[in-house]
């Protein structure tokens, strides 16, 4: 008997022993797994707002690998990982290379280098992907790149593929690069390609098939002085001169002393830029071209003004000469006298130099009324020009074709401020005016700050508008209040809001206006009937989604709308009401519009839930794919009586979309094209929180 109960005694101490042991292990292992899910939430919410969560890290968490790779994810990174060279990390941290690689990953690493250098551990400069990587962002990395690495055609094609090319790149190539023609005719072909010929071979540069071939496969561009970087003895060959002039005049500058003062030379690269007749040696061939009426009309308004100013004097009585001459700056005193007293030509001049010339008049001339018109006439008058000729003829500023022209011209401030009060209530110039700078409706009278079409003009140019009209004029028009709130930029709406008469705020459609352009939720300023208004609320979520929390407390409660605006913007999550919170329907919708919106998800009683919904969505997905795979495939497939009677539903595309609609609705399976995708998107938004 006592026996008996030892043992039944020793049986029970061994199952609470038992018992014990595993509660223990069970313990230790949820420990573990609610770690890995800490961790796994705290990695994904660095993906998504690093700022804010790196604040929240402990000092050894800031260092750690991991955390900084997930953090260099986010759009936005925090202050300590924005300048990575600074001492705060360990040097293991900062020459490790899947760090580099996601520094260099970012959308705005490009940016952030292109005036600075990127510090490559010495590690690191022989990694080929490593330096590739880097090139296409910042090209300046091949300056520390290892040895073996700059004679790697990969590399330098891949700085070639860049938009725009650092000038001295191929300095830091092999010479067997360098030499080669095919890669040097590539690198000619970019835009910025030719200043690199400094550093090409001396065999190339003095190959004269290789420059034949490298003038007529090079970028075409009119400063394009290939001739330049040839060797001595090309600049002194005709064909190579010729052919180089050809595709760029400026070319002449650099072809030998005797070549310079060869006439057909001279002629082809005038032809293709008139500037490059500075670059003719004087010799016959100079002569006998400035003798030459033709071709000094050609060159006479790019050539240097030295030799202007000898065209002007070989060619004193030919008005069309001096008048190209006086377009390159020629200054009006080297006019002839007899061409100075010839009123027409004087208008002519004025027309052709911009208004130039009308500063060097003399003030009896200035002070002509048709002279002056003239400045003002000109499309592309110099303001100085038009404010001289306003101050000298002050009766301009009170003739109305005068001013229309002055309307169009960018020197509004200057000229308007001062024109007579018929001109500023001219609707006409006005308009013109405004049209061209929204300044001026702050010199249109008081009649015109109150017409309709004046103040929209004025508003369709800038939202600034506004300061200039009043209280009355906005409530009989807030129309034009909402043109001016959808026209103001996003930095400047609380500078248009100052400008809105504070009952408008009443209105719908200017609150409707307010919220869609970025403003703000203005509290007290809208009626309280507004946090009920569905579409306001809409036109909120769209550009602040973090205000939602103004909304009332029906409208966080009404699930059909609540879809609406879920659809909008997924984060208003946070924000809706606590009975809502776990309906699947929503958190479907949040999730589907903006994985973001799993953030607020992330708290120990959510936790269960979240599982939960996961396994709810993926049960739904293996569900599909097998509907998909064994009843839709059998379907399908030929018929055969001793596998299955299921191809017998198939009598064409109509039957086979009949029977499988009914076998899914009968089965519960979810077939909807739409909801598997929105399954499948939320599905893969899950993984990196764990779920």
């Amino acid at each position: 008997m006592a026996s008996s109960r030892v043992e039944a005694n020793e049986a029970r101490c061994r199952q609470i022993i038992e018992c014990k042991e595993q509660i223990e292990y069970w313990k230790a292992k949820l420990e573990v797994l609610e770690e890995e899910q800490e961790l796994n939430i705290t990695l994904a919410r660095l993906r998504l707002d690093a700022p804010a969560t790196w604040r929240l890290l402990s000092r050894q968490q800031r260092i750690e690998k991991r955390f900084i790779l997930a953090a260099f994810e986010s759009d936005e990174l925090p202050s300590a990982l924005e300048d990575f060279s600074n001492m705060y990390f360990p040097p293991q941290i900062r020459m490790d290379r899947d760090i580099l690689m996601a520094r260099v990953a970012r959308k705005n690493f490009a940016e952030k280098y292109k005036n600075e250098r990127l510090f490559v551990p010495p590690k690191l400069r022989g990694d080929k992907e490593l330096i590739m990587a880097i090139a296409i962002h910042h090209p300046q990395v091949i300056e520390c790149m290892a040895n073996e690495l700059r004679d790697d055609t990969d590399i330098l094609q891949a700085v070639l593929a860049r938009e725009k090319l650092p000038a001295l790149f191929l300095q830091h190539f092999s010479a067997r690069l360098r030499s080669n023609q095919e890669i040097m005719i590539n690198i000619l072909k970019h835009p910025d390609g030719l200043p690199s010929m400094a550093f090409c071979d001396a065999s190339l540069r003095n190959d004269k098939d290789f420059f034949l071939r490298a003038v007529n496969c090079g970028h075409h561009s009119s400063d394009n002085q290939l001739l330049r970087y040839a060797s001595q003895r090309l600049q002194g060959d005709f064909d190579v001169v010729f052919s180089c002039v050809r595709k760029s005049g400026m070319n002449l500058k650099h072809a030998s002393y005797e070549l310079r003062r060869d006439k057909s030379v001279v002629v082809a690269a005038t032809r293709q830029n008139p500037a490059a007749f500075r670059y003719c040696l004087p010799g016959t061939a100079k002569q006998e071209l400035l003798q030459d009426r033709a071709f000094v009309a050609a060159v006479v308004d790019s050539a240097p003004i030295s030799i202007v100013k000898s065209c002007v004097e070989l060619f004193q009585q030919d008005r069309e000469v001096v008048l190209l001459a006086l377009s390159n700056g020629l200054e009006w005193s080297s006019v002839p006298e007899h061409f100075q007293k010839q009123p027409d030509f004087v208008l002519e001049a004025v027309d052709r130099s911009n208004g130039r010339v009308y500063t060097e008049l003399p003030p009896e001339v200035q002070n002509d009324f048709e002279v002056a018109l003239q400045v003002l006439k000109c499309e592309h008058s110099t303001g100085d020009a038009i404010v001289q000729a306003t101050e000298r003829c002050p009766e301009l500023q009170s003739n109305r074709e005068a001013m229309m022209f002055v309307a169009r011209n960018w020197k509004i401030k200057e000229t308007l401020q001062f024109a007579p009060t018929h001109i500023r209530n001219d609707k006409s110039i006005m308009l013109e005016a405004i049209k061209k700078n929204s300044i001026a409706f702050e010199f249109c009278s008081n009649q015109l700050r109150h017409d309709r079409d004046v103040v929209l003009a004025a508003v369709n140019s800038s939202s600034a508008a506004l300061y200039y009209t009043d209280s009355a004029f906005q409530m009989q028009n807030p129309d034009i209040v909402i043109r001016a709130l959808q026209n103001a930029r996003k930095e400047d709406l609380w500078l248009t809001f100052d400008d809105i008469y504070v009952e408008l705020w009443s209105n719908r459609d200017v609150a409707k206006a307010w919220l869609s352009s970025g403003g703000g939720w203005l509290g007290d300023a809208f009626p309280e009937e507004f946090c009920e208004d569905e579409e306001i609320v809409l036109a909120l979520i769209e550009q602040n989604w973090s205000e939602f929390n103004w909304v009332s407390e029906s409208l966080k409660r009404d699930k059909e709308f609540l879809l609406k605006a879920l659809a909008v913007d997924g984060r208003i999550i946070r924000d809706v009401d606590e009975e809502l919170r776990y309906d699947e329907d929503l958190v479907l919708a949040a999730i589907s519009n903006d994985p973001r919106s799993i953030q607020f998800y992330s708290g120990g009683k959510d936790f269960v839930f979240m599982v939960s919904f996961a396994q709810k969505i993926r049960d739904h997905l293996r569900e599909h794919d097998l509907f998909q795979d064994e009843i839709m495939g059998a379907m399908s497939s030929p018929f055969d009586t001793d596998d299955s009677l299921l191809p017998m539903l198939n009598q064409g595309p109509a039957t086979l979309a009949m029977y499988s609609k009914k076998l899914s609705s009968y089965l519960g399976i979810l077939t909807d094209s739409n909801k598997i995708a929105q399954f499948r998107a939320v599905s893969l938004s899950l993984l990196p929180w764990g779920l």
